[in-house]
């Protein structure tokens, strides 16, 4: 059995991340929010890529200088090498991601919507939310797939937030 907890590093599928990022770097980060964030909401988005992507975006977050303490210890050398190369992109990737995330046909919600919309990993998912930037334009790679896209993952997060199950 693997580690498993509310926290956004206390489960396997992060510190995985963890450690590709100190083989691969900042494009180990960009992998895991694209897997996310290209996953079209009819498909299904499985735990370990969804917590990959929460722990990606934690660590882009950090480099703007928000939530390094959040971060584990192993992680905090690397974001000194790398800040300079994170950009607005990065950013507006992570909070698609993370929208993604916490949207519908997501495995990871899924088996945290049982514990209630004031869980701990809610109020992490919550707390991660408000340090990357809400109503960005859509990271590059998504900008021509569908124009509303980031506008329905906002609709399904905020739903999803306020223990709402949102319906197809």
């Amino acid at each position: 059995m693997g580690a498993w907890g509310e926290g956004t590093f206390q489960n396997d599928a992060a510190v995985d991340l963890l450690s590709e990022v100190e083989s691969r770097g900042v494009e180990a980060v960009r992998d895991a929010l694209r897997r996310a964030a290209r996953t079209p909401e009819d498909g299904y988005l499985d735990a370990d890529d969804g917590a990959s992507a929460i722990a990606a975006a934690e660590l882009v977050a950090a480099t703007s200088g928000h939530g390094k303490e959040r971060l584990p210890t192993r992680a905090l050398g690397w974001l000194d090498e790398v800040a300079s190369v994170i950009s607005a992109d990065d950013l507006a990737l992570a909070r698609l991601a993370v929208d993604r995330v916490v949207a519908h046909n997501s495995e990871l919600a899924a088996l945290w919507a049982d514990h209630g919309p004031e869980s701990g990993w809610h109020q992490q998912i919550r707390a991660l939310l408000s340090k990357l930037p809400e109503g960005s334009a859509a990271a590059p790679e998504q900008r021509d797939e569908d124009p509303h896209l980031q506008s329905k993952q906002a609709l399904v997060s905020f739903l999803f937030m306020r223990g709402l199950e949102p319906t197809d």
